[in-house]
């Protein structure tokens, strides 16, 4: 039987055309199927560093969360793209660490392993332009947060606390993905009028 992944794997080096069937003319160049297995790669480790930092939020893990970004990297909330920021900005990995985790990295439990909180980050819809060493990616995101034990079922359930997209520029440092800029945009405060 083959394992979902592996199909999964397969499908995606075909969409992008890092496998190709020989045709008459003969296979792709070497330097070609590279480049497109470079690019596969560079798209799938920059949904990992979005996936962490969810992760990081998720399990206060301050530690993590400042290595996502480079030591020089810069983050700013904002209600729209065009005006100024509402916090921020922070520049630098301990200032990023001072405004998100002022009180610590967070518990660990007795496995040593950091516990879940009762907010869970969620990011979607990736675009990402990757343009050799740097790259662009806006995702939107949703936080959901526990409101107590939800017993019985329906008694406080959990609600949205914030929504909005990420407006990121990243830069590949020794083979890692890292922000060096995080604009959260939170456009979703914004009152809907058909």
């Amino acid at each position: 039987m083959t394992h979902p992944r592996a199909l999964g794997i397969l499908a995606g080096l075909l969409t992008f055309g890092a496998l190709t069937v020989p045709s008459i003319g003969g296979a792709a160049e070497p330097s070609e199927t590279e480049a497109r297995l470079r690019a596969l790669e560079d798209h799938v480790r920059i949904e990992q560093l979005l996936m962490r930092y969810a992760a990081a939020l998720n399990t206060r893990d301050a530690d993590t969360y400042v290595s996502l970004f480079t030591p020089d990297a810069e983050f700013e909330l904002r209600r729209a793209i065009d005006e100024p920021p509402f916090l921020g900005p922070f520049k630098g990995r301990e200032a990023l660490r001072k405004q998100w985790f002022p009180d610590g990295a967070g518990a660990v439990d007795a496995s040593g392993r950091r516990p879940f909180g009762p907010m869970r980050h969620v990011t979607t819809n990736y675009e990402i332009d990757v343009r050799g060493e740097t790259a662009t990616v806006r995702a939107f995101f949703i936080e959901v947060v526990s409101n107590g034990p939800n017993i019985p079922p329906g008694s406080k359930p959990p609600t949205i606390h914030a929504m909005g997209r990420y407006e990121d520029e990243l830069v590949k440092q020794d083979g890692r993905w890292l922000f060096s800029k995080r604009v959260v945009v939170t456009d979703m405060n914004t009152r809907w009028e058909p």
